[in-house]
Parts: structure tokens; C-alpha cells; sequence
């Protein structure tokens, strides 16, 4: 059933995630690398996409793993 409230009574029962330390620095390094992706990708459409994925996200990974743990 549909609730007769506006909908910003209802925006207002619903939680946002908690702010995290560091985020800016996290998603700068998301877009650069997903940036580098597509431009790898754009440059050499032939290229195996699985690979070239994890040729960008698993130092990613590896770099935000230890960012976050400090």
C-alpha cells in the first residue's frame, strides 16, 4: 500500500550512510582510475577487458586497503 505522506515527511525517516574518513582521497582515486580504464580502453578496443580491469583496480584495491587500515 502507498503511504499518503509527502514525500519529504518520508526523506525524513530514511538514514543516510555515516560520513567516512578519508572519502575525497577514496573517490579521486576511483576517477583517475576508472579515467585511465577508458582511455586504455578507447586506445586499444581489441585488448582483453578483464585484463586490463584488473591491471587498474587490483593495485586500487591494494592502495585503498591500505589506506584504510592506517
Amino acid at each position: 500500500m502507498l503511504s499518503t505522506e509527502p514525500i519529504y515527511r518520508q526523506c525524513k525517516l530514511v538514514q543516510s550512510f555515516p560520513t567516512m574518513r578519508l572519502w575525497g582521497s577514496i573517490e579521486d582515486k576511483l576517477v583517475a582510475t576508472i579515467s585511465n580504464i577508458w582511455l586504455q580502453l578507447l586506445t586499444n578496443p581489441t585488448q582483453d577487458i578483464d585484463e586490463c580491469l584488473r591491471k587498474h583496480l587490483d593495485p586500487l584495491a591494494n592502495r585503498l586497503n591500505m589506506l584504510l587500515e592506517n
